[in-house]
Parts: structure tokens; C-alpha cells; sequence
């Protein structure tokens, strides 16, 4: 009986050490949602637009960021959008100073705190577009708009505001130069602008 007893209080106690043992090589809820997210099993949407910038930073360079910006529609500032409003948008997400726009006819400006930077009026289909190159020099130096040249294709060209911090992180982490291909300074010309970023897209994604 003791025999018995002895082999049986045995083969529990092996059963233990084994349960224990598997338990341990079992990687945590967390452990396993990490490697998930890594396999791209897992892809949670970016809430903030420095997150939506980081992920396209992430892409392999011969891959277009086009549907990730599509996917990620909201974070982005549009050209057909004026520039106050869509700055003011994202503020009221993002937590970012607003803008106001004062002035009236040709007379505008774009008031950034202390700042007014006039807005060019032509007249022309350009003046949004060249809008976002003058809501660029009234955020700064905080502030900075960027450029996706992967938008150059549409009629609806795509830009990123951050703070400045976060562009500069972002070149610390890739390189100037590989942020500047994804999102390309904007400067203060509008023609140097324009053909800087066409000769940039030009003949990318060509095959």
C-alpha cells in the first residue's frame, strides 16, 4: 500500500514539474501581442499624426506610403482644405496652438500667436496649395508642415504638421535625408516647391 501510495504521490508531483515547466515557456498576453503586432498579425491605427508618421517611415523605401495616407486620412492636412481650417482641425485634435485668419480680400494674414505671416492670394487653382507653404512659415519655429511627395500624383496633395521636436526625432531615428523623401521641407518659394517635389516623384514607383 505504501508502495502504491509512494508511486502515485510520484506521478503527481512529476505532473506538477511539468505543468509548471510549460507554464513558464508560455509567453505572457503581452509578450504574445508584441510578437503579433511585429508579425503584422496586430495593427492598431495611429491616433496621433507623429504616430502615422513614424509608420511610413517604417515602409521599405520602393513602397508607396499612398494607401497607409489614405488609411490614415484624418492626421493629414489636405490641399483642398484652406490652410487655417485644416490646421485648426487637427489643433483640436492634436492639442496644437490654432490659427487664425484676419485681413480681408487680398489682404490676409495666417496669426499664429504672435506671429502674422500674409497669405498670398493670386487668384490662380494654386492659391490652397501655396497656402500651406505660408501656414508653414506662420507655425514656425515650433511648428513645422511637411510634404508627402507620394501625394504628387493627385489632384488632392497630402501634407504633415508636427512639432518640431518630432520632425527632428524622426531624422534621428532615419536620417534627414529619408525623412525629406517621404516628407519633403516645404520653403518659401512655391515654383522651387513644385518642381522640387515633381522631379522627386518622378519615375518613383516605375518599374
Amino acid at each position: 500500500m505504501k508502495i502504491i501510495l509512494f508511486f502515485a504521490l510520484l506521478a503527481l508531483f512529476t505532473l506538477l514539474l511539468l505543468y509548471v515547466s510549460r507554464d513558464r515557456q508560455r509567453p505572457a498576453a503581452n509578450d504574445e501581442a508584441s510578437v503579433a503586432v511585429k508579425r503584422g498579425a496586430l495593427k492598431a491605427p495611429p491616433q496621433h499624426a507623429a504616430e502615422a508618421a513614424a509608420l511610413i517611415m517604417a515602409l521599405a523605401k520602393t513602397q508607396d506610403s499612398w494607401p497607409q495616407v489614405l488609411a490614415q486620412s484624418r492626421l493629414f492636412l489636405w490641399s483642398s482644405d484652406e490652410p487655417e481650417k485644416a490646421w485648426n482641425e487637427q489643433a483640436r485634435r492634436e492639442g496644437l496652438p490654432p490659427v487664425a485668419l484676419e485681413g480681408s480680400g487680398d489682404n490676409l494674414f495666417l496669426v499664429f500667436g504672435d506671429h502674422r505671416q500674409p497669405l498670398r492670394v493670386t487668384g490662380d487653382r494654386d492659391d490652397l496649395l501655396r497656402g500651406y507653404l505660408d501656414l508653414n512659415l506662420a507655425v514656425q519655429p515650433d511648428y513645422e508642415v511637411r510634404y508627402l511627395i507620394d501625394s504628387t500624383h493627385s489632384s488632392n496633395r497630402a501634407f504633415l504638421a508636427l512639432a518640431h521636436q518630432d520632425w527632428q526625432r524622426l531624422e534621428q531615428q532615419f536620417g534627414a535625408a529619408a525623412v525629406a523623401y517621404r516628407f519633403y521641407p516645404l520653403g518659401a518659394n512655391f515654383e522651387t516647391f513644385i518642381s522640387a517635389v515633381e522631379a522627386a516623384y518622378d519615375g518613383r514607383y516605375s518599374h
